[in-house]
């Protein structure tokens, strides 16, 4: 093993050490900061052990937080911000296994109860943050955690290593072709499709932040999913096509209702997408 690897896998290990109840909330950030270009380094360059490896032990330290605590709760979002960072590096890849990996790691609502897990921790964080008011900022947009994840990576080269800076503007609106918000907005269908069909407990619960867009940037997402056999087999190896057209039709539904608080800018999948919906039995979304 090489020596650099080494010392990337001894910072993996102390995650736990930094992810706890006495840290600042800065400290947090910066190790969370570290552990997402490690982890991004690894998934651009095929380092799939390195990148597995740094997974498990996040979702670890993850899992081990206390439940009670607004600073635990910042803490855990400051996960799921970096989970979508990480996610969308993956869209962008097409590496539909790491997208699974990111996506599909469980949390508990409580220590106590085994009974009321969340199949996703990017819900639990999600949900927790939200009760807490740390999603407050973007609420009029309804899209914190794509927007949080957005500045986090176009101030952090690092963690994109796919896109220079002449891809990524940092200032005024994202264009429609803007690849790292586009990228984003399709994780965060693909999360929620996953969960919905590929979650391992009963807890099955998702939020389409990309309702607060133009569901442009999202539908290149549930196109792949629609039309791609391959990555449909690699990203729902469990779910048969018609479970997977029903879980396109109610997110489709759900994100369309949500996108009217936003100025109603879902109407309803690309044709394909339609087709393989009506192939399956679906009505029209």
């Amino acid at each position: 093993m090489a020596s650099n690897d080494v010392a990337l896998r001894q910072f993996l290990r102390t995650l736990k050490h930094v992810l706890r109840a006495d840290t600042t909330l800065a400290e947090t950030e910066r190790a969370l900061d570290k552990w997402t270009i490690i982890a991004s380094q690894a998934l651009y360059f095929e380092r799939r052990e390195l990148l597995e490896i740094a997974i498990k032990l996040l979702h670890d330290a993850y899992v081990a937080l206390p439940v009670a605590g607004t600073d635990l709760t910042e803490k855990r979002l400051a996960v799921v911000v970096r989970l979508y960072a990480l996610g969308s590096l993956a869209v962008r890849l097409g590496d539909w296994e790491a997208l699974r990996a990111i996506v599909l790691q469980p949390a508990k609502i409580h220590s106590a109860d085994n009974d009321y897990v969340h199949s996703s921790w990017i819900r639990h964080g999600h949900v927790e943050a939200a009760r807490a008011g740390l999603t407050k900022d973007d609420d009029d947009t309804g899209a914190y955690l794509i927007s949080a994840s957005r500045r986090l990576v176009v101030a952090q080269p690092s963690m994109r290593p796919d896109l220079p800076d002449a891809l990524v503007p940092h200032a005024g609106n994202p264009a429609s072709d803007d690849a790292l918000l586009n990228s984003l907005c399709q994780f965060d269908i693909l999360y929620c499709l996953l969960v919905l069909t590929e979650g391992q407990t009963s807890v099955r619960s998702m939020y389409p932040s990309s309702a607060a867009f133009d569901e442009t940037r999202a539908d290149p997402a549930l196109v792949t999913v629609a039309g791609d056999s391959a990555a449909r087999a690699t990203l729902f190896p469990n779910s048969t096509d018609a479970e997977i057209a029903q879980a396109i039709y109610n997110v489709v539904r759900l994100t369309m209702q949500e996108a009217f608080k936003f100025g109603g800018r879902w109407w309803g999948p690309p044709p394909s997408v339609q087709a393989f919906l009506a192939a399956h039995g679906q009505p029209e979304a």
